[in-house]
């Protein structure tokens, strides 16, 4: 099924089992990989190369939260005072890869795909070199029509806050899509 939704995209195959989660970003990194809207409240913006590119890679914390790919993932744009549009889910990728690893291996091995510096990955690894930190590989985003914010998100049946990385049931997954790209109006 996730074979499919690559050679068919944006098509996304239901009761086939391809896992979904749903992953929260801070929205300085949301605009240079998805959020236009956002990327439009800076001064500079997006970086265009970045923008424009279909895959990208998105470093975090080693916990698995249980991901695994292939996959799709839902972008929780996290809460941030200086931004519009925060606390919604704002756009679907496919998960194509996870790598775990040393932060220098894979910020050499991913540096063209990131928004990150060599900082941002150090600081995401404790700032240890020792300290293994996972690299998110991710392609083909659609920005939602309409976010859906955290509290419609939770009348669907979301239960976290997207802290971490969740799953999220197949159902309520299509709900979310569904009305992130315009396809039904309310909850």
């Amino acid at each position: 099924a996730a074979e499919l939704e690559r050679v068919f995209w944006p098509v996304k195959i239901l009761g086939a089992g391809v896992p979904s989660f749903g992953t929260p970003i801070h929205p300085k990194w949301a605009q240079h990989f998805f959020d236009e809207g956002i990327a439009r409240q800076e001064l500079f913006g997006a970086d265009p190369l970045l923008a424009l590119n279909r895959e990208h890679v998105y470093y975090r914390a080693a916990n698995r939260c249980g991901l695994v790919a292939p996959a799709r993932i839902l972008w929780y744009v996290t809460k941030d005072g200086n931004f519009d549009g925060s606390m919604a889910i704002r756009a679907c990728s496919r998960l194509v890869g996870i790598d775990v690893g040393r932060p220098k291996d894979l910020f050499r091995r991913y540096q063209r795909l990131g928004v990150y510096l060599w900082q941002n990955v150090y600081d995401t690894a404790g700032g240890s070199i020792d300290t293994n930190i996972m690299a998110l590989r991710f392609v083909d985003t659609e920005v939602f029509k309409r976010p859906v914010t955290l509290a419609e998100a939770k009348q669907l049946g979301i239960k976290a806050n997207f802290e971490s990385p969740v799953r999220i049931e197949e159902s309520i997954f299509h709900q979310i899509y569904r009305l992130g790209t315009g396809d039904i109006a309310t909850v």
